[in-house]
């Protein structure tokens, strides 16, 4: 999930640029993914989450009755990313259609600073971002990705 998080950040912040073409090699991203798993302290460990995967979706059909997270410990929601990105799950809706609930724009940019500062200063963000950069595809400052990123 977090690199999920990592990649969305990244990509929300470099596509509005004209980005060079570059090449990426299957072993690349095999290696850059290990390696971020590998560094990542906020990382499920085994029997921390168990999941439920039912039946198929076909369409937009959603044929699984239960819940997809079958068990998810608590102490791995206690995570400085995992507790920080919950915390700003109250500024949306996940309904389309229906309007956000409204906190404080106080509180709300509160928790996604607090959550971009976290995230872009972690171990697999800076393994993401370095290899983003030798690729000639970032060229400004994580300093300045955060800023982009809150602006939206």
């Amino acid at each position: 999930m977090f690199q999920s998080l990592l990649l969305a950040a990244v990509f929300g912040c470099v596509l509005p640029q004209r980005l060079p073409p570059f090449y990426v090699q299957d072993a690349e991203l095999i290696q850059m993914s290990k390696a971020m798993r590998e560094a990542d302290d906020n990382k499920a460990h085994p029997g921390q989450i168990y999941i439920n995967y039912q039946g198929q979706a076909e369409g937009k059909q959603d044929n699984a009755p239960s819940e997809f997270f079958y068990y998810v410990d608590p102490a791995l929601l206690q995570k400085p990313s995992f507790s920080q990105f919950i915390a700003m799950m109250n500024n949306f809706n996940r309904e389309g259609g229906v309007d956000e609930p409204r906190v404080s724009r106080e509180e709300e940019g509160h928790e996604i600073s607090t959550f971009l500062t976290t995230i872009l200063a972690s171990r697999p963000w800076q393994i993401l971002y370095s290899f983003l950069h030798q690729k000639g595809t970032i060229h400004t400052t994580v300093a300045k990705i955060k800023v982009n990123l809150f602006v939206k």
